[in-house]
This record gives structure tokens, sequence and C-alpha cells, in this order.
């Protein structure tokens, strides 16, 4: 690859496009991201042979754990900030002591977390479900706290490997742990080869297998001699709370907006849109996978935006940064055009595929549950064709949405790679109570006629006030100025913080 940091100190040189260069860096992630995502996908398709009921669970329980996980992965996000900023200053062994540094970080928090497990009745039971929904739920959540001793690692581990420009290490460990997973799964949900029939549990179980097993994989290769030689792996073992203590200060906001973000989006999808009875629960389920499927691309473009704006500000060039941002705006757009002509056309039978499955589950009544199972009432079942009418129109509402997301995502992207992350970060929560979750509030009070159009609608206004303000921040270029190793307040006194220039 022609490689523009060649010339990076000459400014005067005309500042080139690079598409190529993004779509190199974004592409393997993206993958490995999709790769994770259509097994979920996968996954949810399994246990939607079921019974409905159960998929719903696994929806709701899925996305309101990743509220708590979504703080760490975002904290962990800056790593790749620090990693390419050093990549670019040309102090390579810097970098693994930010990866360790990352890697304590991130068990410190599991450990934190882990007594959520006992609090999982009463957190999902604020939404109302059905009881054999509710007590499913309350299950899984369980798995997904005690996993988080191995899905935070690893996010901590990738950001290392993206800041560096190996995202293919990423794809090959997403790769072989997903198609494990779909094996497992398999046996788990359904009983096969001896194994017992353990339904949602089963798949909760096969998940975490897969995920030890992926992260195992990265950090073989973290460890291994030749990356030790080039970045230093093998020597920041020792806790180091001054690197922590960066990480935290940069990272924090970061994590912050996503874990609201993800917070307002679980009171939007399970409380709002919920509310209207299981069909809703079920079709926006439905809606929201092949919403993930189709947005997790323009997220590990968001990485790759990440790396490339912290490589070179690291390198002093600002322009080729502010570059970089608009050509993954350009792709972002593309990609998403194509995305949501295929969904207009298709999306009956895109929600047909996972509604169908219900009907079957309930032709077999005969067919027992699992030991200690609750019976599912009227409360958890709903009637296939109002899944399907329901989650086809709410696909098409959660389209809009995506439009807008794209903008924010990757800005929010480029601005975590200069470091700019705190102002950001209270707009965006100020934002999404106020117009998410308040104006969802108020559509759903005053016009309960719309249904799940209703927070749809408030969800759309909100991204777009959202999108407008980190488009004016990232344009306005006040993240030139800032200095994440925070050189201007300290002296140097190790490698880690060594002077270099500033951008």
């Amino acid at each position: 690859m022609n490689d523009p940091s060649d010339s990076l100190h000459s400014p005067q040189r005309k500042v080139p496009w690079g598409f190529r260069e993004v779509l190199l860096l974004s592409t393997p992630t993206a993958l490995a991201l999709l790769s994770g995502t259509i097994v979920r996908f996968v996954d949810g398709w399994m246990v939607s042979r079921v019974a409905s009921y159960q998929f719903s669970a696994q929806f709701v329980a899925g996305l309101t754990s990743f509220v708590i996980e979504a703080l760490a992965v975002g904290t962990l996000g800056v790593v790749g900030a620090f990693v390419s900023q050093s990549v670019g200053e040309g102090k390579r062994r810097r970098c693994g002591r930010y990866a360790w540094a990352g890697l304590h970080l991130s068990w410190l928090y599991a450990l934190l977390m882990l007594p959520l497990i006992l609090l999982a009745r009463p957190i999902l039971g604020l939404f109302e479900h059905g009881p054999a929904t509710h007590a499913l739920q309350a299950m899984y959540f369980r798995y997904m706290m005690f996993s988080l001793m191995l899905t935070v690692p690893a996010r901590a581990i990738e950001q290392f490997f993206i800041g560096i420009h190996k995202p293919g290490v990423i794809y090959i460990a997403a790769t072989v742990a997903n198609l494990f997973n779909i094996g497992a799964n398999y046996c788990l949900i359904f009983g096969k080869f001896g194994l017992p029939r353990l339904e949602l549990q089963g798949a909760a179980i096969g998940s975490c297998i897969s995920w030890a097993l992926q992260l195992a994989i990265l950090l073989s290769v973290f460890l291994s001699r030749r990356f030790h030689r080039l970045y230093g792996t093998r020597v920041g073992r020792t806790l180091r709370w001054r690197l922590i203590g960066q990480i935290v200060r940069l990272g924090l906001p970061v994590g912050a907006r996503l874990s609201n973000a993800m917070l307002c989006w679980n009171i939007f999808a399970n409380g709002f849109v919920g509310r209207f009875g299981p069909a809703h629960l079920a079709g926006n389920g439905v809606a929201m996978r092949y919403g993930l499927v189709a947005i997790l691309p323009i997220v590990g473009m968001s990485m790759a935006v990440t790396a490339l704006v912290g490589r070179y500000i690291g390198a002093g060039r600002p322009d080729l940064a502010r570059r970089r941002t608009h050509t993954a705006m350009i792709v972002g757009a593309a990609y998403l055009a194509v995305i949501s002509s295929a969904t207009v056309v298709f999306r009956k039978p895109m929600v047909v595929f996972f509604a169908r499955q219900a009907t079957a589950a309930r032709s077999n009544p005969g067919e027992s549950p699992p030991t200690g199972a609750v019976a599912p009432t009227e409360e958890d079942l709903a009637d296939p064709d109002d899944i399907i009418r329901i989650g086809s129109w709410l696909l098409l509402l959660l389209l809009a949405v995506q439009w807008f997301d794209t903008a924010n995502i990757l800005y929010i992207g480029a601005l975590r790679g200069a470091g700019d992350t705190r102002r950001p970060m209270i707009v965006a929560m100020s934002l999404a109570w106020l117009l998410e979750v308040g104006g969802g509030a108020m559509m759903v009070a005053l016009l309960p006629q719309w249904e799940g159009g209703g927070p749809y609608l408030a969800a759309i206004f909100y991204l777009l006030c959202t999108s407008v303000y980190l488009a004016w921040r990232f344009e306005s270029g006040k993240w030139r100025k800032i200095d994440i190793f925070n050189r201007r307040k300290s002296q140097p006194t190790d490698g880690a913080t060594a002077a270099a220039p500033e951008a």
C-alpha cells in the first residue's frame, strides 16, 4: 500500500482522499464485528425455533447487559487512540504498555460488575413483560454478566491490534470462535449428540465458551515473540496506575456516553415499544437484529477512523486526519444506501424468516420445556402474523435511525482518536434523555394510537440533533489543540510519556 505517512511532515503536499487506506483498515475490523453479529443472528434464529417469547427474552436481556458492558467498551476504545498515536510518533514499545493497562482495567471492571448477577430479576422486572419471558431474561442476563470476564478483556486487546493497523488478527480470532459458537449453540439449544436440550440457556453457555476461545486466540498472538519484539507486549504485566488513569481520564466520557446511549435505547425498545404487547416486543427484536447486522460495519469503520486520526495527529498531520474522516463518511453513506435499498424491497421476507419459526414452535405444544422453566402465558405469546406486520414497518423506521446514527458513529470515532471526548459526552447524554427518552415518553402518552412508531420518531429527531452537533464539533477543529498524553502538565518519566512533537 502506498502509505501517506511516508511524507507526513510535508504539509504542502496535496492531501489525498485515501479511500484504499480507509477500506484496508476498516474492512477486517468490520468483518470481525459482522462475523460475531451474524453468529448472534443465527443464534437468535435457532432460539426463535423454540418459541417467540424465548427470542424476545434473549433480545431484551442481551440489550440490557450491553448497557453494563458498554461503559467498559467505550472506555477501552481509547486504547486504540493511545496505541495509534504512539505508532505515529515512532514509539512502538509504548503500545504494549497501554494494551496491558487496558487489560488490567477490563478485569477490574468485570469483577466490580459480578454482583449484578444477584440483581438480575429486579433489573429485568422493570420492563413488566410476561412471567416466562421475565424468568428467561434474568437467566440470560446472569450469563452475560459472568461473560464480562471474557468479552471486556478481548475488547482491550482488539484496540491494540486496531491501533497498530493489524485488524486481520481480530477477524481470524472472531471467525474461529464464531464457527465454534454456531456448532455449540446448535447442540446445546436443541440437545443434539447426547447433550441435554437447554434451549435459551444452551445459547448462553455456548456463547460463553466461544468468547473464552476468542480471548485465548487474541492473547496468544498478542504475547507472541514477534509482537513482543516490535511492541513490548510482555513487559507491561505489572499494574501501571498512571497509564490506567490516562485511559480512564480520556475514555470514561466515551464509555459513559455509549452506556447512556444503550440505556436510553433499552428504555426506548423494551419500555416504550415493548409496552404495546409481545408482538411489538418480538417484531422490534427482529428489526433490531437486522439493524445490528447493518450498522456494525459502520462501527468497525469508526474504529478504523479512530486509529487513522490518532496516527496522523501523532505524526503532525491533522489535515490527513480530517480528510480520512470525510472519506469514511462517503464510504459509510454508499454502504448504507445499498443496505437501505435491499431492506425496503425485502423487509417482509426478512421478518418472516424469524416469525415463521414461532408458528412452528406454537404448533407443537406437547413438547415439554426444560426442567424448571416457567410455562408461558398470553402475556408471553404473540401471533406470528402480528409480528410480521409490526416488524416490517419498524424496519423502515429503523433505516431512518441508522442514517443519522452512521454520522454520529463516524464523527465520534474521529473525535475519540483526537482525544475530544468530554464535551461530546455531555451534549449527547443530555440530548438522549431530553429527546429520546423524554420525547418517547411524550409520544406514548399523547399519541398511543401510533404505537411503536411514536417512540421511533422521537429517536430519529434525537439522532438528527446529535449528528448536527457532532459534525459542527469536528469541523470546527477544536480537537487539534488536544494532547492526550498530557505532556503540557508533566515532565516525562519513562518511555510511556516521552516527549514528542505535538500535533
